[in-house]
């Protein structure tokens, strides 16, 4: 190799490799974790009350960001105020997790399926309010799903 071909080849790898460190600043940013998906909310709950049995039912939540999440199981979430307390309509609803509601898989594909539900025996002179939020394997929640209100 001649001289003047030596020297370009050393200006070509000289700019080649400075380029690549003037682009970056030499500093790492914080990690990112990776996009996690929630899982989508329910949309159907509703309730069956017969004698002092109460029976929720919803359909397993369903769609394309369902897809892309493992949905485990749903909580359930129960307000109760006694009649006593109904000059307070405004005030926010004190919930408390009831149950835990595991999803069923069936098929070839094991994708959630059916409906779920929960039951529970009433205590009369109160107004209960119910309220479902679904869950995947990494404990990611959902949004809470439309609420059921009723006095019993």
């Amino acid at each position: 190799m001649s001289h003047p071909q030596s020297r370009l080849w050393l200006l070509l790898i000289f700019v080649m490799i400075s380029t690549g460190f003037l682009n970056a600043c030499g500093i790492k940013g914080p990690p990112v974790p990776p996009r996690r998906y929630r899982p989508p909310a329910v949309t159907d709950l509703s309730y069956k009350v017969e004698k002092e049995t109460l029976r929720l039912t919803w359909t397993v939540p369903s769609g394309t960001e369902q897809e892309k999440v493992n949905l485990t199981g749903c909580n359930v979430y129960r307000s109760m105020r006694p009649f006593s307390d109904a000059d307070c309509k405004n005030c926010p609803a004190p919930y408390k997790e009831v149950a835990n509601v595991p999803v069923q898989r069936g098929g070839n594909d094991g994708k959630p399926v059916g409906k779920l539900q929960y039951s529970e025996i009433l205590a009369g002179g109160f107004d209960y309010t119910f309220k479902v939020i679904c869950y995947t394997d990494n404990e990611i929640f959902g949004d809470d799903s439309n609420i059921v209100n009723f006095k019993y």
